[in-house]
C-alpha cells in the first residue's frame, strides 16, 4: 500500500524527469503556469520538489496543463500522453486569446488531387476552424464520391490548428478515428489584420487511398468560396508538384497551341526559343527487360545511379507566389473570376 509520502516522491520524480527532458527550469515552469492561468510561483515549485510541502489539486492541475500529461500519469497510475507541447507558449492555440487567428477562422472548401494512383480527379471537402474550449478546433468532411446504400460516403476528420509566428506556419493536425488515420497539413502564415483570409495552398502528409496504403505527400487547397467546375479545372495543374522551371514535351506544347488559340502565339514562340534538351523516360521495368538476370538489389542500384542525375525535385515548397496565384484564381476581379 502506498503511503502519502511515497505518492509525493513519485510525483516529484515524474516532474523532475519531464523538467530534465525539456531542459526547463523551475522559474520557466512557474512562468508557463502563469501563462496558462494558474498562480504557481517558483518558491511553490521549489518547496514541492524538496518535499517540504504536499501538492494540492490546484498545483497538480497547473503542472499537468503545462506538461500536457494526465493527473493519473503524475500520480503514477496512468500512461504518459504523447508529448505535443501545444500550450507551452511556443504556439498560438486559442482564437479567443491569440490575435494570430484574426480573420483566419471560419469555414472553407478544400480541394486536393486523389491519392489513389488509379484516379485522376480532384476531391472536394469542407473544413472549418473554430474556437472551442481554448483551442482552434478543426473539422474536415471529405466527399469521397463513393456511394454506399444510396448515400455518398463522407470521411470525417477532427483535429486542431495551431500557429507558429516564429516559423510563419499554420499546422493542422487531423484524426479520423474510424479508420485510425492521422493526417497533417501545413500552410504558410501571415497576419490578416484587415481582410479575411480568402484561400491558402498547403502541403499535406497522409496515407494514400487505394489498396497500397503508402505514405504520400500532396498539395491541399482551401478556399472560402466553393469552386465551380471551371475553376477546379484551372486549379488542377497547381495541385501538381512543380518548380519555377519545369519540363514539357513538344507534343504537349502542340496540344496547348491547338486547344488554346488565345495563347497560340506565345506557346509557338516558346517552342521556337525555349532551351531544349533530350530526355528519356526510364522505368524500373526497363532494367529488367534489358537483363532479366538482374536482382532487385542490382535494379535498385541502377535506379539510384540514374536518379542521381535525373531532373528530380530536391524538395517541394509552397511559396508566396503560389498563394498569390491561388488568390487570383478565387478572387473576383473586374466582375470575373480570373485564373
Amino acid at each position: 500500500m502506498y503511503a502519502p509520502e511515497d505518492i509525493s516522491k513519485d510525483i516529484v520524480q515524474r516532474v523532475r524527469t519531464i523538467l530534465d527532458e525539456r531542459s526547463m527550469s523551475q522559474t520557466e515552469l512557474a512562468a508557463r503556469c502563469a501563462k496558462a492561468g494558474y498562480s504557481v510561483t517558483q518558491p511553490d515549485i521549489s518547496k514541492f520538489m524538496s518535499l517540504k510541502t504536499k501538492p494540492t489539486l490546484y498545483f497538480l492541475l497547473a503542472i499537468s496543463k503545462v506538461f500536457n500529461v494526465s493527473l493519473d500519469y503524475l500520480a503514477g497510475n496512468g500512461r504518459r500522453q504523447a508529448w505535443l507541447p501545444m500550450d507551452d507558449g511556443s504556439f498560438a492555440i486559442d482564437p479567443e486569446k491569440d490575435d494570430a487567428f484574426q480573420n483566419i477562422t471560419g469555414e472553407y472548401w478544400a480541394y486536393y488531387e486523389s491519392t489513389d494512383p488509379y484516379e485522376d480527379k480532384i476531391l472536394e471537402g469542407e473544413i472549418s476552424f473554430s474556437s472551442c474550449h481554448g483551442i482552434c478546433e478543426t473539422v474536415f468532411r471529405l466527399h469521397t464520391g463513393e456511394m454506399k446504400g444510396g448515400s455518398e460516403v463522407i470521411k470525417q476528420y477532427y483535429g486542431q490548428l495551431v500557429i507558429s509566428g516564429k516559423m510563419r506556419a499554420m499546422y493542422c493536425i487531423l484524426h479520423n478515428p474510424e479508420i485510425s488515420e492521422l493526417s497533417f497539413v501545413i500552410f504558410r502564415f501571415r497576419n490578416f489584420t484587415v481582410k479575411k483570409m480568402l484561400c491558402r495552398m498547403g502541403l499535406a502528409v497522409t496515407v494514400s487511398a487505394g489498396e497500397q496504403r503508402q505514405p504520400v505527400a500532396h498539395k491541399f487547397f482551401i478556399s472560402r468560396d466553393r469552386l465551380s467546375d471551371e475553376r477546379q479545372e484551372k486549379l488542377f495543374p497547381f495541385l501538381r508538384f512543380s518548380e519555377d522551371d519545369f519540363v514539357i514535351g513538344g507534343d504537349e506544347l502542340d496540344e496547348i497551341i491547338g486547344e488554346c488559340p488565345q495563347y497560340a502565339d506565345i506557346f509557338s514562340e516558346l517552342k521556337r526559343t525555349a532551351e531544349r534538351e533530350q530526355y528519356f523516360v526510364v522505368r524500373e521495368s526497363d532494367f529488367r527487360a534489358i537483363n532479366r538476370k538482374l536482382s532487385q538489389s542490382e535494379i535498385s542500384s541502377l535506379r539510384g545511379v540514374a536518379l542521381g542525375r535525373a531532373k528530380a525535385f530536391k524538395n517541394v515548397v509552397v511559396t508566396e507566389k503560389e498563394d498569390a496565384a491561388m488568390y487570383g484564381l478565387v478572387a473576383r476581379q473586374d466582375g470575373k473570376f480570373s485564373g
